[in-house]
């Protein structure tokens, strides 16, 4: 066991690209601590991943005469509005490394209350900040064995990455596993439903606590928020909660689920956006970065004394 422990810790940031770029998180924190204001940090998930690309993000602000920015992102596969709290939390929120502005990009299903959180054992190995487990044992995380899981994956590394060698492993020897997976988990959850409206009960309202915390998160550490709804192969409808929450906390709501130039097709997997539309998108988002920057609304460019 202490051989694999070991193993696991040597080998974490190279388990795949996510894991990679969540090993890089100090370091595009220090990148942000030491570069001039304004300082633009993208937040979100692979929707993110595949539909901005800093490079145009820059050239088109310097086009719009923004030439002096800082511009990062972090975006890890998979994440929704409880990670992206403890991602913040942990390594943006300390003084001198706070963005001025902070783009977060989302669709329908991230911005829903889940108990307990997708992906537990990563949230705990990874993202959450042992000085914030009583917040999130209080808040997020209040059955027992979730907090036990929780704290187990923060020290014990073959625990909390346990699931992606599981993954790699069947992937190796049952070929066509990932695409079973996906599928067997769509006809569970389609189940679920269905056995729900039988019943003639009434699925309990989502609720939308961990967008607010979000937002006002931003507030408290004098950064604004921009909540970007991402365009979907089809139009999805955001809950009219969402907007609200947003504005209320005084941050900026986009509506960018249908941006001209950008159809169906642009969507190669489904999902994820191809090529022409991430540059398109990222254009758009330039735009209303900029449009922000001019305004004068965010941060100003001078620093915490240490």
């Amino acid at each position: 066991m202490a051989i694999c422990e070991c193993g696991a810790r040597i080998a974490a940031s190279g388990l795949d690209y996510d894991r990679a770029h969540i090993a890089e998180f100090p370091e595009i924190s220090d990148r942000l601590d030491a570069s001039p204001a304004p300082r633009i940090l993208f937040l979100g998930n692979s929707l993110m991943r595949h539909g901005v690309v800093l490079d145009e993000v820059r050239a088109e602000l310097a086009r719009l005469g923004i030439e002096k920015c800082t511009v990062e992102r972090v975006v890890p596969v998979g994440t929704d509005v409880t990670d992206w709290i403890y991602i913040y939390k942990r390594f943006f929120s300390n003084p001198g490394r706070t963005p001025d502005i902070v783009v977060i990009g989302f669709v329908r299903h991230h911005t829903v209350d889940l108990k307990p959180p997708k992906r537990l054992r990563r949230l705990g190995r990874h993202f959450l900040d042992l000085a914030d487990a009583p917040d999130c044992f209080a808040r997020d995380v209040p059955n027992f064995d979730d907090r036990a899981a929780l704290l187990l994956s923060r020290y014990w590394a073959t625990f909390g990455d346990q699931l992606i060698y599981r993954e790699r492993v069947l992937s190796s020897v049952l070929p066509g596993f990932k695409a079973s997976e996906k599928r067997l988990n769509r006809i569970l959850s389609r189940r679920k439903e269905a056995l729900a409206a039988r019943s003639g009960r009434d699925a309990p309202a989502p609720t939308f606590e961990r967008m607010r915390r979000l937002a006002e998160m931003f507030k408290e550490t004098g950064a604004h928020g921009i909540f970007a709804a991402m365009p979907l192969p089809h139009i999805w409808e955001p809950y009219p909660q969402v907007e609200r929450t947003i504005e209320d906390a005084g941050m900026t709501y986009i509506d960018a689920r249908k941006i001209d130039g950008v159809g169906p097709d642009d969507f190669p997997d489904g999902y994820h956006m191809g090529e022409k539309a991430k540059v398109i998108y990222s254009r758009f988002i330039a735009a209303e970065l900029a449009e922000r920057i001019r305004a004068s609304a965010a941060r100003p460019a001078s620093r915490p004394s240490r």
